[in-house]
């Protein structure tokens, strides 16, 4: 089981599934910690102000996401810019960096280019970021022009920025903290091949209890006894990242019984499903190898053939011309190869009628859609909206009301994922928590013109934020 919404769990409770019975995938726990850390960022930067952190006018929207936090693009902008897999590319610097370091006596061990799986892949990039940030930065200012394109210019501007490196140093001692002891016990990459006593399932309970009481040992004295704004964000970001791994374990029903009671039962369960995901990677990989055109149906038929061995089976090879053909035209028109036909072709017929109606509620949701804009659109009229580049500075008259008028039109029309709320705990429990009138006014600010007024006291800012 594996799900990040709870349609899984939903699912398993209406199908009346035993508790005891449903079993998250271990490795999906790194996945929501990245998602926990880039929240506490992305939550930061909303209350500061992205102009605050981030020269952002050069380059408008390559620089800033609703959905993500500045340093989470950054590290994917350096990724893509300095990887060897993307090295054939036009607009990679991965090979020129490597003769600059050669040419100028640096030395390159180790550099093997930003490379990483999808878990852990942040924390690993952090870290590759900050072991190699004063030749990546020395190498940008001796050779690279940084206006040839828009991702040299994201990627001039991230390195630069001491926000970017803060979020990157917090980051990487996450990252050895939590998601790379994780990738260890689980045995994900090149991390699991040693072979672990504790790569267990009881084995992973006792590293979870253990690891949390020392990450809320951590966040107690990073947020009673602060030496800087740092350290506030990094009580924040363990603190989050505690409340995450909590609900994750909470949907496993093992992690919440006592340990005579789990005993010996999970001993042939897997920890994780990447089993699975290799063998989803492994078909991705024999259509490509097809042509990239052939069909699942297709590719399932050549399977059937060969898994049954018809065709190299030593018995049928050995039979005289006539037998052959009738097994084969047995394999072909028998009753049973019938029957299995027309079970196929129910289920597509289905299938065909399940596509008709989701097309007809797609178009039902459009025009409800197009009817939602134009009269959100007339309620921005009534003063004297939508706002557009040009008239920003009418965003200083506009009460909460039409803030949100305003946000809304944005939503439905150039800024899909445009913020006005953020989840926050409190008393123990979730609420969701609307941005103050200066935060809806950066955030349509920074939807419509991103300006800056960057300030290079990070540490200040964050003592004031949080």
């Amino acid at each position: 089981m594996s799900d990040r919404a709870g349609d899984c769990e939903v699912l398993m409770r209406n199908l009346g599934i035993d508790p005891s019975k449903i079993l998250k995938c271990c490795a999906h726990i790194i996945l929501g910690v990245d998602h926990a850390i880039d929240k506490v960022f992305k939550n930061t930067e909303q209350k500061i102000g992205v102009h605050n952190l981030l020269e952002v006018t050069a380059g408008e929207r390559i620089f800033t996401s609703p959905s993500s936090s500045i340093h989470t693009l950054g590290l994917i902008a350096i990724a893509k810019l300095l990887s060897p897999s993307h090295a054939q590319h036009s607009v990679s610097l991965y090979n020129d960096f490597k003769s600059w370091m050669a040419n100028n006596g640096l030395k390159a061990d180790g550099f093997r280019g930003f490379m990483a799986n999808r878990f852990g892949r942040i924390a690993e990039l952090a870290q590759e970021y900050l072991t190699w940030r004063g030749s990546i930065q020395a190498f940008f200012n001796a050779v690279v022009d940084i206006n040839s394109n828009k991702l040299v210019l994201a990627v001039s501007t991230f390195i630069q920025n001491d926000w970017f490196t803060c979020c990157s140093e917090i980051y990487s001692k996450m990252g050895e903290l939590m998601i790379f002891p994780m990738m260890e016990i689980l045995g994900i990459d090149k991390r699991g091949d040693e072979r672990n006593a504790d790569r267990t399932w009881a084995g992973v309970k006792g590293f979870f209890d253990s690891k949390l009481v020392d990450l809320n040992e951590l966040m107690v004295e990073r947020k009673e006894h602060p030496r800087s704004g740092k350290d506030r964000l990094e009580g924040a970001v363990i603190e989050e990242v505690i409340d995450a791994v909590k609900n994750q374990l909470s949907k496993t029903d093992y992690f919440t019984r006592s340990e005579g009671e789990t005993s010996g039962e999970m001993k042939y369960a897997p920890l994780t499903n990447l089993g699975c995901e290799s063998e989803f990677s492994k078909l991705d990989h024999q259509i490509k190898a097809s042509g990239g055109s052939t069909s699942i149906q297709t590719h399932s038929r050549k399977n059937i053939l060969v898994s049954a061995g018809l065709l190299v089976d030593s018995d049928f090879e050995s039979k005289s011309l006539e037998d052959r053909n009738a097994s084969w035209k047995w394999a072909r028109c028998s009753d049973e190869v019938k029957k299995v036909q027309k079970l196929e072709a129910d289920f597509l017929a289905t299938v065909r009628s399940a596509k008709k109606l989701a097309l007809r509620k797609k178009e039902d949701l459009k025009k409800k859609r197009a009817s939602k804009t134009l009269a959100v659109l007339e309620k921005c009229k009534t003063h004297g909206g939508p706002m557009t580049p040009n008239n920003l500075e009418a965003l200083s008259e506009l009460n909460e009301n039409q803030l949100l008028a305003e946000i809304s039109y944005l939503r439905l029309t150039i800024a899909p994922d445009i913020r006005q709320m953020r989840r926050v705990k409190a008393d123990g429990k979730f609420k969701m928590e609307k941005f103050s009138m200066d935060e809806l006014r950066a955030s349509i600010r920074n939807a419509l013109r991103p300006e800056d007024n960057v300030s290079t006291d990070i540490d200040t800012l964050l003592m004031n934020a949080l």
